[in-house]
């Protein structure tokens, strides 16, 4: 077999110094600015500066989000920031457009300008932190309920049905852990259906609000980013993947729950949720497990989620979650 043309690719990486060109053109930019790759991963993401301002332009993933998703995303952080929230924005370039689009080699990407999120990553947060946040996401919670995307709603067939399809093929079926995920996505499917009938708050979610998505100024203001997951689906999603995060990056049980009871304070202080939801949290908790489980193996075969992979986040992530909330599996 022979190839004389471009060699097809699955995932590119734009060059820094052409984007720098093209960014600097488009937004009107003095010739100072410079980019650079932040991270490549399911985006990728590159930093704009000229040393005192920054801005960080996302690319999104060939196939990943078609401009119609990129732009109720955009729509959804608008909404946030007319309301007061800060959060990391979108920019019009110079013809008042907020979505590049650019032709590679894989195929059609889109890209947008954020403006920069002030502050810094915190790893140790307080518990005023954690009160902070939860704030913050009541807040962002009171003025998504109205709010319906035209993107993917937060279902049982995306939570469960086609990430457990990327999972199998990661993972044998006859394995211990193969028997168990069955039987938790046969559970959860019957208390998501049960959900469905209830009357629990639904609007859009940011579906990945934890602390490795915020910058801390010192002054404690927060600046959420990074909104790729949006979406539709049930308010309580949201806090239960707070809790979720939470729980695995706290092994001192004590001091988890005093860190969840700061953040359910904060969030309680700028609307409230009710007993019904709360006692959801554990099942959404699962079935978010289950979703991005499924992602990491969707896009990340190749390079991490491999079978000892997904073997370990289940047993490290998804087993002690269940066994911690009793789940009957």
């Amino acid at each position: 077999m022979t190839i004389d043309s471009l060699f097809p690719a699955s995932h590119s990486i734009l060059s820094e110094t052409v984007l720098d060109s093209f960014l600097v053109d488009r937004y009107s930019l003095h010739a100072a600015y410079q980019c650079r790759l932040l991270k490549s991963w399911i985006n990728d993401t590159y930093l704009l500066s000229d040393g005192r301002q920054s801005y960080i332009f996302r690319v999104y993933t060939h196939a990943w989000r078609s401009k119609v998703e990129v732009a109720e995303e955009l729509r959804f952080i608008l909404s946030l920031k007319e309301a007061g929230l800060s959060v990391s924005y979108p920019l019009e370039d110079r013809e008042g457009q907020l979505i590049q689009r650019f032709q590679a080699i894989e195929g059609e990407r889109f890209g947008v300008l954020f403006s920069f999120a002030e502050g810094n990553k915190k790893l140790d947060l307080t518990l005023e932190d954690h009160q902070s946040i939860g704030g913050f996401m009541g807040q962002m919670h009171l003025v998504t309920e109205s709010l319906v995307l035209d993107r993917v709603t937060y279902d049982r067939v995306q939570l469960l049905e086609r990430p457990f399809e990327y999972i199998q093929t990661q993972l044998d079926a006859g394995s211990d852990s193969g028997q168990f995920l069955q039987r938790l996505k046969t559970y959860l499917n019957h208390q998501l259906e049960q959900i469905e009938r209830s009357a629990c708050r639904k609007g859009s979610v940011h579906l990945d609000l934890w602390s490795d998505n915020l910058h801390f100024e010192s002054d404690g203001r927060i600046t959420l980013f990074d909104f790729d997951f949006c979406g539709n689906g049930y308010l309580g999603m949201d806090i239960a993947y707070y809790s979720m995060m939470l729980y695995a990056m706290t092994p001192d049980m004590a001091a988890y729950h005093e860190k969840l009871n700061a953040f359910y304070d904060g969030y309680r202080q700028s609307t409230n949720f009710s007993v019904a939801e709360a006692n959801h949290f554990p099942v959404w908790a699962a079935s978010l497990y289950f979703f991005y489980l499924g992602v990491q193996c969707q896009r990340f075969s190749a390079v991490f989620a491999t079978p000892a992979y997904v073997e370990s986040f289940i047993g490290k992530r998804i087993r002690p979650w269940c066994e911690f909330h009793q789940l009957p599996i």
